[in-house]
């Protein structure tokens, strides 16, 4: 009978490890889902599309939401970047490898937008280091139901950049993290969900926008763009984090 107890024990406490270990590896792991679509109303994005993200939970009353944008065009911004202008976005049109710098010929014809964003200048005390950029909205200029952010976007093979001469290229895509903005859901019951980076001062992040329709005459889609002084924690200090919970329940079984 002492013999089947300790067993039992045993195969608890690798059961509680193992589980805690792969509920907090799935909790941080990338979204699988992709694209990402903006709501109906372009503010934020579809909850559904961005649930697998690590995510980040905000609250305006606990922590300042900064504001961000294109350097030189908005005057006292917390947060300023360059890269949201069409002279260093990559624009493909659909099959190809080799970047345009604009839209011309695509009035019709679907089209993607790597884009590439350098964060030039930090100007709130509120950040100190790391911090959270992300997209709030959709400019006025296209539909959200025209309009799709690529979670998981397909490395073009071979891209040519020659076109836009200021775009980086590190023949990688900055992975997503998902920021819940839950500062109006006592007050109205709603949350909204936005797309960003763990990002500091200098830092040059690059992502893939698809167009659905064609550009009819209009440039590339626009953002409006925030910033909070929060980040998602790493992967490796939630893993670590999970694993000293499964000890402390191995360690209180195995006291029991």
């Amino acid at each position: 009978m002492r013999t089947e107890s300790m067993r039992w024990t045993a195969g608890t406490r690798a059961a509680v490890f193992f589980g805690l270990a792969a509920f907090f590896f799935l909790a941080v792991a990338p979204a699988g889902a992709s694209p990402a679509r903006f709501t109906s109303t372009g503010d934020g994005f579809v909850a559904s599309d961005v649930a697998g993200l690590p995510t980040i939970v905000f609250d305006d009353a606990e922590a300042p939401f900064l504001m961000a944008g294109e350097a030189g065009v908005t005057p006292n911004l917390d947060v300023e970047f360059t890269g949201s202008g069409g002279a260093v976005e990559c624009i493909l049109p659909t099959g190809s490898n080799v970047c345009q710098a604009t839209t011309f010929g695509l009035d019709s014809t679907p089209f993607s937008i790597l884009q590439s964003w350098t964060i030039t200048s930090v100007n709130s005390p509120a950040i100190e280091d790391q911090f959270t950029l992300f997209i709030t909205m959709l400019g006025a200029t296209y539909q959200p139901g025209e309009v799709v952010v690529e979670l998981n976007p397909l490395v073009p093979l071979g891209l040519d950049t020659s076109a836009v001469p200021g775009f980086v290229w590190n023949e990688t895509f900055d992975p997503f993290v998902h920021v819940e903005d839950v500062s109006f859901q006592s007050s109205f019951g709603v949350t909204y969900d936005f797309l960003g980076w763990t990002v500091r001062e200098g830092d040059t992040i690059t992502f893939r926008v698809d167009v659905l329709t064609g550009a009819n005459g209009r440039g590339a889609p626009s953002f409006l763009v925030g910033a909070i002084p929060l980040v998602v924690p790493e992967p490796g200090t939630a893993m670590l984090f999970g694993l000293g919970l499964a000890g402390l329940v191995v360690g209180g079984r195995k006291r029991e």
